[in-house]
């Protein structure tokens, strides 16, 4: 099933121009991604005016999912949006937004002051990882939860903990 997945989403990449078509489709994979995770995954649905991209459960935690496969990268304004969908929700609710494109400079910086943490930023590298055959999204988000707790950083790429890792 890991293999389908992995042949899916190079699909994905093949698509192009075809940015709404493969958005749909990306929301599709990731639904897939989660269940074969056994992460409890609801689809993409509409609920009072909101359009949320997924919904899913990580050791005991629930997640709101926002899933963009734009040519250029995620705003500020883009994350706030979604933000204000997670602060609509049950207390302790949070939230995974998934950038292929990445994001702006400032993302990290802005999301980390002032406020409540309550957004992780995943990016396509960490999704390849996610895909790798030693790894999974899980993996990646329990690292990226633990570095948020820890240290603030809501962009903590999946790379970097791999070479932190091997340093030691």
């Amino acid at each position: 099933m890991k293999k389908q997945l992995q042949d899916k989403f190079n699909q994905l990449k093949s698509l192009g121009k075809k940015h709404q078509q493969r958005g749909y489709e990306f929301e599709k994979f990731i639904f897939d991604l989660l269940e074969y995770e056994n992460l409890s995954p609801s689809p993409s649905y509409r609920y009072r005016g909101e359009q949320i991209d997924g919904f899913f459960e990580f050791e005991n935690r629930f997640f709101l999912l926002e899933a963009k496969w734009w040519r250029e990268p995620v705003s500020v304004s883009d994350i706030y949006v979604f933000r204000a969908k997670i602060e609509g929700r049950l207390s302790g609710t949070l939230g995974v937004f998934i950038s292929m494109a990445g994001y702006t400079v400032e993302v990290p910086t802005v999301l980390r002051y002032g406020k409540e943490i309550n957004v992780i930023l995943f990016n396509k590298k960490d999704m390849e990882f996610a895909l790798a055959d030693n790894c999974s999204f899980g993996t990646v988000l329990k690292t990226k939860l633990r570095r948020a707790a820890q240290h603030g950083d809501v962009y903590y790429p999946f790379g970097t903990h791999l070479i932190l890792t091997q340093a030691r």
